[in-house]
């Protein structure tokens, strides 16, 4: 009857340790697929992005993205099969996902780059322009694109409707702009020295006279003393 007894309990501790173990093992499971859920939503969001952004960025900079992302593919498939043999893969899937950041971030940067560029000329022509009576009225708004534009450089679309909503912002800024874009080379640099005090009498050329004339500029500017005494 003890022998019975004792291998009854013998019985039960195992039976407890196999629980234990595969209590353990249920966890590491679903730590891994919880691992793994996270990672394939980033690999979707940033493969729609790359595909989206990939037209307009230089094509040796694309095919270094793609191979960052294809080294962190083989350390995923590595991951799969130590799977079949040890559940807390999720810490593999985990370290797969730290790697992918670089991409993401070289994709980013990349088109935050174009983006800005893109911006640049209506950006530089704003700072230029923003005090004219034409342009002064609608600053608000303009300002607002501005920012708007801005704000989705920083993030690469995702989807062809995100990047024609931002094509649709930079021609609806270009054509606001559109009655001072075709401003003179002289005049920009009259406008420029302007904006940043530098301008003289000497600055009030002929060319400048008239463009002020015929847009009936005259009360957008201003003459002072300068501040600099010989």
């Amino acid at each position: 009857m003890i022998v019975t007894l004792v291998a009854t309990v013998a019985e039960k501790l195992a039976l407890e340790d196999r629980l234990k173990t595969n209590q353990a093992e249920i966890k590491s499971i679903e730590a891994t697929l919880r691992a793994l859920d996270k990672v394939a939503k980033t690999v979707r969001e940033f493969t729609d992005q790359l595909e989206v952004c990939s037209p307009y960025l230089d094509k040796q900079v694309v095919a270094d993205i793609r191979s960052q992302v294809q080294f962190v593919g083989q350390e995923l498939a590595t991951s799969r099969q130590r799977f079949a043999t040890n559940r807390k893969e999720w810490l593999g899937i985990q370290k797969a996902e730290s790697h992918l950041q670089r991409p993401i971030k070289d994709l980013a940067d990349r088109w935050q780059s174009y983006a800005s560029g893109r911006l640049s000329p209506y950006r530089e022509l704003m700072r230029l322009v923003n005090y004219l009576p034409e342009v002064a009225s609608s600053a608000t708004e303009l300002d607002q694109l501005v920012r708007s534009l801005e704000d989705q450089a920083k993030r690469p679309p995702r989807t062809q409707a995100q990047l024609e909503q931002c094509e649709g912002l930079l021609k609806t800024l270009g054509q606001r702009l559109d009655r001072v874009a075709s401003l003179s080379i002289g005049i920009r640099a009259f406008l420029a020295r302007v904006v940043d005090n530098q301008a003289t009498l000497r600055d009030l050329t002929p060319e400048v006279q008239q463009w002020i004339a015929e847009g009936k500029r005259e009360a957008a500017f201003a003459i002072s003393f300068s501040q600099h005494r010989r």
